[in-house]
């Protein structure tokens, strides 16, 4: 889990539901949130559904049914905000790049999860040191100065 009470999915599971007019739509679970004691499911659609843009997540509520888990739609938009706001911090803590540089995924540095990066490399020499912190820095030569 990215987030004590929310479990991020990278390869969803494919979920079935059915509209008003009992025409089975695919969805992909996205991410599960546990919230005051109860679990939300988040899914985005498989394909192209109309009124759900293709970067919208839709939030049911999970309920125990005799047979299977129901899908219940949540009608709060108060409940539907702090659910996605759990979501939401759970990505953000979720995407740092994995190289222990402290940026996050969207960096400039262009590094790759679990690969080694420049993001903390402020003069360009290439070394892991901190050039420019003059309390602490390198002795890689470079003297603190910005290469260019």
């Amino acid at each position: 889990m990215a987030d004590n009470n929310v479990e991020l999915f990278d390869d969803g599971e494919i979920i079935t539901l059915h509209d008003d007019k009992d025409k089975p739509i695919d969805f992909i679970q996205v991410a599960c949130v546990d919230y005051e004691g109860n679990f939300y499911a988040l899914l985005r659609p498989k394909d192209a559904v109309d009124g759900i843009a293709e970067d919208e997540v839709v939030i049911f509520k999970l309920q125990e049914g005799k047979e299977n888990d129901l899908f219940v739609p949540v009608e709060s938009e108060e409940l539907l905000n702090k659910v996605f706001e759990q979501y939401v911090k759970a990505v953000a803590d979720d995407n740092s790049c994995g190289c222990g540089c402290g940026c996050s995924s969207d960096c400039d540095c262009g590094c790759q999860e679990g690969e080694e990066c420049d993001c903390n490399d402020d003069c360009g020499c290439g070394c892991d040191d901190d050039c420019n912190d003059k309390e602490d820095a390198c002795d890689c030569g470079c003297g603190g100065k910005t290469k260019k």
